[in-house]
């Protein structure tokens, strides 16, 4: 019985040693954390899309976009629908943001939704340029017939 217990030992003495010679598991690289813009953006800024319709935000102490609008149209086979879109907030990573919102409007009885995709980019403390995509999912009367989606540009300047 003694020779038994001592082989058991033995065995388990070796299982246990041969652990110590196995690698570790592999370590999770680190990522290094996208810093907050390298200017200092906080404040209003004010601007104007390619439509020629407004676009503004302010920007927290702790670089997040609060209270984002944009103003914007769609010409559409039955007439022209104006939109004015927001409250939207994004944060800042790097230099730029991105923010998607589900909106809806209602007017005149009626009521429209769709997605709209916000992007800027702060080239300076002074200048900010970005773009948007924005398309209707549904609307209650068809009275603007077809309304396809619509893309472009803005530009706003630090107040």
């Amino acid at each position: 019985m003694m020779k038994i217990k001592a082989t058991f030992l033995l065995l388990l003495l070796t299982a246990v040693s041969c652990n110590e010679f196995e690698d570790p598991p592999p370590m999770a690289p680190t990522v290094d954390p996208i810093p907050a813009s390298q200017f200092d953006i906080t404040g209003r800024w004010d601007g104007i899309s390619d439509q020629g319709r407004p676009v503004r935000f302010d920007v927290s102490d702790e670089t997040i976009i609060l209270d984002g609008s944009l103003s914007l149209h769609h010409d559409c086979s039955g007439g022209r629908l104006e939109l004015k879109l927001g409250t939207y907030e994004a944060e800042v990573k790097g230099d730029s943001f991105s923010v998607t919102i589900n909106w809806r409007h209602d007017e005149d009885q009626r009521f429209y939704t769709g997605k709209l995709t916000v992007s800027g980019r702060f080239e300076g403390n002074r200048i900010a340029k970005g773009g948007f995509v924005n398309s209707i999912t549904d609307k209650q009367a068809d009275n603007l017939g077809v309304c396809n989606g619509i893309s472009g540009t803005w530009e706003a300047s630090r107040k």
